[in-house]
């Protein structure tokens, strides 16, 4: 029966032989008096169920010595391995492996002894009083002990390090991650839409059934309306010459020479709103002030829309557009503030 069990990482398995190296030549120990699974001969023989001898091997040694690595915490069966030992209630030895120190022990390990694996002194005084050694050869130890140590920077700086991710990194997934699925379920959706489209269409019989489905299946005639619909909500918030004054912003320079002859009722309407601070005139001349909140959120939207018929200009929905209303969609154009922003009984210049 092993009287030493080394609990280690197989990722740590060069740093594990020079140690059991050291154990035995030191303490005169035979090889198969060490258990550790990575090690020719300290092993699990040829042949044998794996975890059965390990949990036979675990049983009863005298010591368990803890390699604790970063690859050790990585690893769910050296885990396994330490909760038995404490089960057992073994003698447990902790050397660390940078860069773990010891305040980043706990749980099972707490009490336990602890030692650097480039200080060794205290570690094999607690292997020597578990063994009953007796006859120790502190010349022999301290030569082979500096043979090792001479070795250690080497052999750790060749041991392969788990990876891991940073926080930072971590959340900058989960929102890429959340991203494609949100952009999967979007596509998803369209190639159902186009699908629908697809049924729609075969069974058009004619071009201007064609025209009629391309429309409604056309995402821009959806942002069309719903930036036309704001837009005739909020002018109707406002006087009615206000609304024509805003528009003239867009038709004309802004500004517009009334007179009670040709137009009695906006002149009238137009004194009103000057009065309450939306206009300003000088010998006839009328113009909109755009300081007023509800004028400003006016101009707002239409600005938004300004913005959608320029970044649509030449597509398919321009085109629609035009065969269905014979002008071009366009903020310069009377006709189409009176189809699609002015309401119902606005001013609107001849």
């Amino acid at each position: 029966m092993a009287q030493i069990f080394i609990s280690h990482a197989h990722k740590d398995k060069k740093l594990v032989d020079a140690l059991a190296d050291l154990l035995r030549l030191t303490l005169e120990i035979k090889a198969n008096d060490i258990f550790c699974t990575s090690l020719e001969g300290m092993g699990v023989p040829s042949g044998e169920n794996f975890i059965s001898f390990i949990k036979e091997k675990i049983q009863d040694p005298k010591i368990v010595i803890i390699i604790l690595s970063s690859n050790y915490y990585e690893s769910h069966f050296c885990l396994c391995e330490l909760g038995a030992s404490w089960a057992l209630s073994h003698k447990k030895l902790v050397l660390t492996i940078p860069p773990l120190a010891k305040n980043d022990l706990g749980g099972v390990l707490s009490g336990v002894q602890v030692d650097k694996i480039d200080d060794l002194d205290g570690f094999i005084d607690e292997i020597k009083e578990a063994l009953g050694i007796k006859d120790f050869k502190t010349p022999v130890w301290n030569s082979k002990k500096d043979q090792f140590l001479k070795k250690l920077p080497s052999i750790l700086k060749s041991l392969p390090q788990p990876e891991r991710v940073s926080l930072e990194k971590y959340e900058k997934l989960q929102g890429e991650n959340k991203e494609y699925k949100l952009t999967y379920k979007k596509q998803e959706s369209e190639i159902e839409e186009l699908k629908n489209q697809i049924k729609k269409l075969k069974k058009c019989k004619n071009a201007e059934d064609v025209k009629k489905v391309e429309k409604e299946h056309l995402p821009a005639w959806d942002n069309f309306k719903e930036i036309c619909g704001r837009a005739r909500e909020s002018l109707d918030k406002l006087p009615r010459a206000v609304g024509y004054f805003i528009a003239e912003k867009y038709l004309s320079d802004g500004k517009v020479k009334l007179n009670g002859f040709n137009d009695p009722d906006l002149l009238n309407e137009s004194v009103d709103a000057e009065k309450s601070g939306f206009l300003e005139s000088d010998e006839g001349w009328f113009w909109l002030i755009e300081k007023d909140r509800k004028v400003k959120n006016v101009i707002s939207v239409i600005d938004e829309l300004a913005d959608f018929i320029s970044e649509n200009d030449g597509t398919d929905f321009a085109e629609i557009f035009y065969e269905e209303n014979d002008y071009e969609c366009s903020l310069g154009n009377k006709q189409f503030w009176k189809k699609f922003l002015l309401p119902k009984n606005y001013f609107l210049r001849s």
